[in-house]
């Protein structure tokens, strides 16, 4: 259900490669990745990856097969539809934008930075992002967030307002005060406007 999960799924579909279903467990590890025996596909940093060299925009999977580093899958993401607007209509409500993603930090930053947030982190996990919309909370803020992946549900739950986009993982809707059923982000900048 992940959407990494989808877009590698829907490439393989587009190329004419033929999936199946596991004939074992698959142990997914939110904010890190899935194994399956031997294999396993993640971050560089649960997989240990050096990952140094700065990228822009895009995300980065690894595979690796009885320890040895089997391919890499890179990801180029578009925002999604109104995802500009809210962001522009929080900020000209005075409302202070964050991001907190999985993704590799030198790839949030460049997110934040084409998006215009000022407030970001990456490489962040579950349980950071749960922390973060804590330390906030002590500080006398009302959290309102916004998610829509498995590692998004711990934050969602803590928020004093969440939405859930409904096109994400059933786990981020069940901790979700509400969840948008559009694919597009511009009912909540409507919202806020």
């Amino acid at each position: 259900k992940h959407p990494l999960a989808q877009a590698l799924i829907n490439a393989a579909k587009e190329r004419g490669i033929a999936s199946r279903e596991p004939d074992g467990e698959v142990t997914g590890l939110p904010g890190k990745g899935v194994e399956y025996g031997q294999w396993r596909l993640g971050s560089a940093a649960w997989l240990g990856v050096d990952e140094s060299e700065s990228h822009t925009a895009a995300t980065r999977l690894y595979l690796f097969h009885h320890a040895s580093l089997t391919a890499v899958f890179e990801f180029s993401d578009t925002p999604r539809n109104g995802a500009r607007e809210l962001i522009t209509a929080a900020k000209v409500s005075g409302i202070r934008v964050h991001l907190l993603s999985g993704d590799h930090p030198a790839t949030v930053a460049w997110w934040a930075r084409e998006m215009g947030i000022e407030d970001y982190q990456g490489g962040v996990l579950p349980e950071g992002k749960h922390a973060a919309i804590r330390t906030l909370q002590a500080q006398g803020r009302i959290v309102w967030a916004v998610g829509d992946g498995i590692n998004d549900a711990p934050q969602l739950a803590q928020a004093d307002v969440s939405v859930a986009v409904g096109s994400g993982a059933p786990l981020a809707q069940a901790g979700a005060d509400a969840v948008l059923t559009a694919e597009s982000l511009m009912p909540l900048a409507d919202t806020i406007r």
